[in-house]
């Protein structure tokens, strides 16, 4: 598999490596505020505890990010790629935001 990644890309290549800031009140406000179709509250809890604890630091960067976010997938936490791919460009759009 890491052959076939090297070769054609993975995924979540596409995601930036480079830590940055973000609080555990700021993940909290970008889950709660982004349509989220499918997540219930309890869900939406276990997503933002899952991100607030991988975090290294206050520090995460959107490649740790998604693979927080593939991993709930395939524990069935996040049903729906909708849901994940609506995460993860919040949370970019709020880095994005941040370089200004």
């Amino acid at each position: 598999m890491g052959l076939i990644n090297s070769l054609f890309g993975s995924a979540g290549g596409q995601y930036s490596k480079n830590k940055k800031y973000l609080s555990s009140d700021v993940i909290h406000r970008i889950i709660s505020s982004t349509r989220i179709n499918s997540l219930t509250r309890a869900e939406a809890e276990v997503v933002r505890n899952a991100i607030i604890g991988a975090k290294t630091g206050n520090n995460i960067s959107l490649y740790k990010v998604y693979n927080v976010l593939r991993e709930l997938k395939k524990q069935k936490v996040l049903s729906s790629d909708i849901d994940r791919n609506n995460i993860l460009q919040a949370i970019k759009k709020y880095f994005e935001e941040q370089e200004k």
